[in-house]
This record gives structure tokens, sequence and C-alpha cells, in this order.
């Protein structure tokens, strides 16, 4: 329905156009025209469209014309590029389906591969928690971040165990870097199975899912992907997807 009335939009434009100029010319001719002036035999659409233009001229019709060519045309200015972009502009070829490796009992997904190692992210989430719960110690409040997470103590407890020996020997130790603790310092991790930060999700822009997934990122509140594969941020305390990555030897 849209098509259409791009479509319609610009005849319209194009109609309101040529009016226009009729009106200039037929104005001018007007003005120039002598008595011993010779008129024209008209010819095609001339003889249709001029009787028209003749009644657009006179006084009571012609601010009314005036105001419907300029509306015209601004709905036309509108319109027209659209028309043009569905027309002429190419479309962008869909991407490329990312390769998929079986590791354990998840599908993964295969996001970047360097030397004999290759970083994977599974195709769906394995679970649902909170990425964990602020505590009070000595008259503080402790956020939540990364190196103190229910989440990361989950992944590389329970979830780790789920895999064979052969497995876990292939998991690769990866250093994490962009997690600030309690005090606002940057601090470093080292796990083997991870979540992806907001960095490496813009980067590596996995395929989106039905539902919200956790990152790395944040304290209190945490970075997440939306199921509209955008980023926002939760409490901590909040259920999302976890979304678990890693890097293992091939």
């Amino acid at each position: 329905m849209k098509d259409w009335a791009t479509i319609i939009a610009a005849i319209i434009t194009a109609a309101a156009s040529i009016v226009a100029a009729l009106i200039t010319r037929n104005r001018s001719d007007k003005k120039g025209d002598s008595p011993a002036t010779t008129p024209k035999k008209k010819k095609g659409l001339k003889k249709f469209i001029e009787p028209i233009v003749r009644k657009l001229t006179k006084p009571i019709f012609g601010w009314w014309s005036i105001l419907l060519i300029i509306s015209v045309c601004l709905t036309g200015s509108f319109f027209v590029p659209k028309l043009w972009t569905k027309l002429f502009a190419r479309e962008s070829p869909p991407p490329e389906p990312l390769s998929t490796y079986q590791f354990g009992d998840y599908t993964w997904i295969v996001l970047d591969t360097k030397e004999d190692k290759m970083l994977l992210i599974t195709e769906d989430v394995v679970d649902f928690r909170v990425y964990g719960i602020e505590y009070y110690e000595d008259g503080y409040i402790y956020l939540v971040s990364w190196d103190r997470s229910d989440v990361r103590n989950y992944l590389n407890g329970t979830f780790l165990n789920e895999f064979s020996d052969s497995e876990k020997d292939k998991v690769r130790i990866f250093e994490t870097d962009l997690v600030t603790d309690n005090e606002g310092k940057i601090v470093s991790t080292t796990d083997k199975f991870f979540l992806l930060s907001k960095t490496e999700a813009l980067k590596y822009n996995p395929p989106k899912l039905s539902v919200d997934w956790w990152l790395r990122n944040g304290a209190y509140t945490v970075a997440y992907i939306t199921k509209d594969g955008l980023c926002d941020f939760a409490r901590c305390d909040t259920v999302k997807g976890i979304r678990p990555a890693v890097w293992i030897t091939v």
C-alpha cells in the first residue's frame, strides 16, 4: 500500500510541475500577444490542459491553485526520494550464515578464528539467571561486577563441569580486562567460560535471540542484549539469559 502511495505522489508531483509551467507560459503569452497574432492549432493533450490552466489563472482560483501546487510539491519532495531509492538503489546481499560448531552438548557459533584457536558463543541461551546480588560488608554496599558475579561462578563451575576432561583440555584461558570493580578501577580476570563484553558484542554481532541475554559490563546496572539486538542496561538482580562464550583449541 505504501509503495502505491509513493508512486501516486510522484505522478501528482510531476503533473503539478507541468501545470505550474503551463500557468507561467500562459501568463507570459497573454502579456506578449498582439491583435495581429494568429492563434496556433492546439495538438494532443494541450487542448485539454490549456482550458484548465485558464481557469486556474483566474483570480478566484489563483491562490487556491498556488497553495495546491505548493502542498503537492512538498508531499512529492518527501515521497520521490523513497521512490527513487526503491526503483534504482541496489539491495545489499544478505549476510552469509555463520559457521556452527558442536562442542559438548551445545551448538556453538564461530565468531572468530586465530591461528590454532577459535572464539565460540552458544547458539542459544543455556540458562536464565540473575547477574548477581549486591551485598553488604563492614557497612559498605558492594556492587556486583563481573569479577564477583554469580554468573561468572556458574560458568566456571557448574557449567564447566558439564564437559568431559578431553573437552576441558581444549578450553583456553581467557583474560578479561574490561571489568570495573567496586572502586571504579579496571580489573582483570582469567576465565575459561565468560560473557561477551559490550565491545565484543558490537564487534562480532552474534545472531539475535527471542530473549534478552547478559553481557559482562557493569555493576549495579549491567549491560545486556535485547530481543531486538540492541544494547541496554538492567539491575544486576534481574533475570536474563546466559549465553556463554569460550576460546577453544582446534
